[in-house]
């Protein structure tokens, strides 16, 4: 008996929903003294805005396929969502409320990963149009308050997030010590929009008296390389420009570089170019840590020391150290965690990294 109470559940369910999907249409002329009015005009069905995007080509289903594999779906960074100032980044629907107010006021009591409804109008107008970015005006950098606007509208969606975090500004001109109390110092992870902002206006430390200059990425945008075309592990809406390790198994998308690079035509070639760059950027940040790490400024990790050289710096073993120090070490974190060992900008980065060096003892 239970079993057939739930069997009659169900279409009476799907006649609701159906009906739901009905648009009425204007009503119609009213009968006189009993008599049958007339039919009013039928209204538009119910499926005609769904069927825009829930379509039988299934490209909304390769798009979810290929979110799964991106970074912005995998790992536990949506987990550390549960406080106001982490959630604009760090849950769905704290970064929902930070692109629509300009804060979080409270934090989600379950955050969500990044989904559909994080950057998308989604199921505003049941047409494509609710497939448009949240965020697509400038971006106020924390750091220095410089409004970035992407070369692509889209792609400040990213650049919301992908910024570094603020942290007292560093006076060049000051003949004070510059206090670190956080061994965490740095632009915190993923500061990707600030090194293409470059120069002027990244929020890095542009230390000594050379001219900072771009390269040519910094006139670019996320979207146009990171997600070109591709398959489920590579492109689109994965987000990544390469997959697998350097040095054994990388393989990068000549879909996102091409355009630019004519000369590559398959991913080994292109693979085998950038990472030759790569390796040659290496050198000269790696001459940096080790400069940083033989002052005792740095322990091997990268996180900074506190002025005993020996335990992490903290409030009650801050560092003091010269604003021109202080910012040597913030540039170092600066291109560590913009994580493309200076492709995203490799002229500004370059030079940011020679004068760091320049500065140290």
């Amino acid at each position: 008996m239970k079993n057939l109470i739930k069997l009659s559940v169900i279409p009476a369910m799907l006649l609701m929903f159906l009906a739901s999907c009905t648009k009425e249409g204007p009503a119609g002329q009213d009968g006189t003294n009993g008599t049958d009015g007339k039919d009013g005009i039928a209204g538009e069905s119910g499926t005609a805005g769904c069927v825009q995007c829930h379509t039988s080509n299934e490209n909304m289903m390769l798009k979810a396929a290929q979110w799964e594999n991106s970074g912005h779906a995998t790992g536990t960074s949506w987990a550390r969502g549960t406080s106001a100032s982490c959630a604009e980044c760090h849950s769905s629907q704290g970064f929902q409320e930070k692109v629509a107010t300009g804060s979080v006021t409270n934090a989600p009591v379950m955050p969500l990963a990044a989904n559909c409804y994080t950057c998308h109008n989604i199921h505003e107008t049941y047409t494509t149009a609710d497939w448009t970015n949240k965020k697509t005006t400038g971006v106020e950098f924390n750091q220095n308050g410089v409004v970035y606007e992407s070369a692509n509208p889209n792609a400040n969606t990213c650049v919301q997030c992908h910024q570094t975090r603020a942290i007292t500004a560093i006076d060049l001109t000051s003949t004070a010590d510059y206090q670190i109390t956080s061994y965490r110092f740095g632009p915190h992870h993923g500061p990707q929009g600030n090194m293409l902002a470059g120069a002027g206006k990244s929020g890095a430390v542009e230390l000594g008296t050379d001219t900072y200059t771009n390269s040519t990425h910094a006139s670019l945008d996320c979207i146009s390389c990171h997600m070109a075309e591709g398959d489920l592990t590579i492109g689109g809406h994965t987000n990544h420009i390469s997959t697998g390790t350097w040095g054994t198994d990388k393989k990068i998308n000549p879909a996102g570089c091409v355009t630019c690079h004519s000369g590559y035509t398959t991913a080994a070639d292109l693979t085998a170019w950038v990472e030759g760059k790569r390796s040659d950027n290496e050198v000269l940040f790696n001459q940096l840590h080790d400069k940083l790490f033989a002052l005792k400024l740095i322990d091997a990790s990268g996180y900074v020391l506190g002025d005993d050289q020996t335990n992490r710096a903290g409030t009650s073993n801050p560092l003091n150290v010269s604003p021109q120090i202080a910012g040597a070490i913030y540039n170092y974190k600066f291109i560590e965690e913009d994580l493309s060992m200076m492709i995203h900008n490799p002229k500004y980065a370059k030079k940011l990294l020679e004068q760091s060096l320049a500065v140290l003892p």
